[in-house]
């Protein structure tokens, strides 16, 4: 299937390593321009050298800033539309995991939380808009079966990436008018090395539980991989998907599918 991809921009958030890294390689093999995000300049060169084997060099584009603030989002978003002349896909996916569970969360963790996994999306969102009206461009978040469901997850986290479906689904209202489409994809549990699983599963005590667990609650049994993630955010950026918005397409092994 053709994506019509080649001729588009993508800009992707929090895509030094793991599902961003991957979701900007796939964007690349299919031949469109791409610009990067991460917070710090080391991690941003070896994403560019881990992706620099796509032989498109050229259409890659690295940008070190904090996007969960205003003025490090909209610089994204300048640089991209200077280098590459537009915006044609974004993907807001810059997040952070790891705060307090149970229900005694202080206020910083709370702020924090929201600020690392909606405002990151909101803010670029905001600045790419007037990009995105012209090229009638696509909105794709990523967010998490933790927002959807009650899982064993951060509560801070799981209310974060839950409000990234009130998001999208009302900007995906605001916007259509404008030719712009915003949709979710909704990853479960993805393991790739570095990630919050991959330094779970390093601890051997822990190991056994966490097999376990994916064993009796995934149907397919196993953890998702970086390029399935990146495969349905490529359809839903596509002229493919013309006729979607405000849409949640989760890609989960099927772990929520009983859920109600």
């Amino acid at each position: 299937m053709d994506l019509d991809l080649a001729s588009k921009t993508a800009l992707i958030s929090g895509a030094s390593g793991g599902i961003g890294l991957a979701i900007a390689r796939a964007f690349l093999a299919e031949g469109a321009r791409v610009a990067i995000t991460g917070r710090t300049s080391d991690a941003l060169d070896r994403a560019h050298d881990a992706l620099a084997g796509t032989g498109r060099d050229g259409n890659l584009l690295t940008i070190a800033c904090d996007v969960s603030d205003h003025e490090g989002a909209a610089r994204a978003v300048e640089e991209t539309t200077t280098t590459f002349g537009t915006v044609d896909c974004l993907i807001p996916n810059a997040g952070a995991a790891g705060y307090p569970v149970g229900w005694n969360v202080s206020t910083t963790a709370w702020q924090d939380a929201i600020s690392a996994n909606l405002f990151t999306g909101t803010n670029l969102v905001t600045a790419a808009v007037p990009q995105l009206m012209k090229a009638k461009g696509a909105v794709t978040f990523i967010s998490s079966i933790t927002g959807i469901e009650a899982l064993p997850a951060p509560i801070p986290y799981s209310a974060a990436k839950a409000a990234i479906h009130a998001v999208a689904k009302g900007l995906a209202d605001d916007l259509a008018k404008d030719g712009i489409r915003v949709n979710i994809v909704v990853p479960g549990n993805v393991l790739f090395p570095g990630g919050n699983w991959d330094r779970k599963l390093q601890d051997t005590e822990r190991r056994v539980g966490i097999e376990s667990y994916i064993a009796s609650q995934v149907p397919m049994g196993r953890f998702g991989k970086p390029e399935e993630i990146a495969d349905a955010v490529l359809f839903l950026s596509s002229a493919r998907a013309s006729f979607i918005t405000g849409a949640s397409l989760t890609v989960d092994g099927g772990q929520t599918r009983s859920f109600t």
